[in-house]
């Protein structure tokens, strides 16, 4: 897997149509911004809509590639 260079945090970085892994060298943060294409959210998570994520959930689902399609 090929991933993107990394960036300077700041929240001029932080588009909304776009997934960012962020890490503090302590905890790892997945940002996910509310104007991301239906299309990554199905390839990366399973869903069409961020209206699907219980935002109470500290769990991350599986990804479909891992449940065999």
């Amino acid at each position: 897997m090929v991933l993107p260079p990394k960036l300077e945090l700041s929240s001029e970085k932080l588009d909304r149509r776009g997934v960012f892994l962020l890490s503090d060298s302590h905890s790892l943060y997945l940002w996910v911004g509310n104007a991301v294409a239906p299309e990554a959210l199905r390839c990366l998570f399973g869903i069409s809509g961020l209206n699907e994520v219980d935002s109470n959930s500290s769990q991350v689902r599986t990804n479909a590639r891992e449940r065999g399609r």
